[in-house]
């Protein structure tokens, strides 16, 4: 069995157990798919949006804090928590946003969305090689979870916030 590499993590001991693992994260995205509608129908859905991005944002700091031994579990469970807060209230504001924003402006709004989105991931992936290479790769993990629980706090304060219901009626067109 490999023991820690030079950042002092361990290495996985075989590859089954990894990608079981990996997939630990998608079993927590559908279970957030699933419970979105309910947790919107119970809550309204500006608060399961904030209630979910709660779930899954402080949840990443556990996956920082395993550890060899009985602790590596908080792995996996930080992978289900952030599927599911994460995928969750992605789906509510899908939904949101097919409500509220309207035909004609739909295409740019999705597009610039997805623009946003997924033009920042290979930069989220150059900072956090460039990280895991200057501090190492746990202290690059315990960053970066601290980071996107920071984010997803940012609820709080942001137009989600609590008590502070979505508009029901879609957005007027000038």
């Amino acid at each position: 069995m490999p023991g820690p590499d030079a950042s002092g993590c361990h290495v996985a001991s075989h590859a089954a157990g990894s990608r079981a693992d990996a997939h630990l994260g998608s079993v927590g995205g559908l279970i957030g798919a699933s419970i979105a509608r309910r947790t919107s129908t119970r809550l309204d859905q500006g608060p399961a949006m904030v209630a979910l991005q709660i779930i899954g944002g402080p949840a990443a700091l556990l996956i920082a804090a395993a550890q060899p031994g009985l602790l590596v579990l908080l792995v996996p469970l930080g992978e289900v928590l952030v599927g599911i807060g994460v995928v969750g209230a992605n789906v509510l504001r899908g939904a949101f946003r097919m409500r509220y924003v309207p035909g004609e402006l739909m295409a740019r709004v999705v597009s610039a969305s997805a623009l946003v989105n997924l033009g920042t991931m290979p930069l989220g992936g150059l900072a956090a090689a460039w990280l895991g290479e200057q501090f190492g790769v746990r202290s690059a993990i315990a960053l970066l979870a601290a980071l996107h629980a920071l984010a997803s706090l940012s609820v709080l304060i942001g137009p989600y916030r609590p008590g502070r219901p979505l508009p029901d009626a879609p957005m007027p067109v000038r």
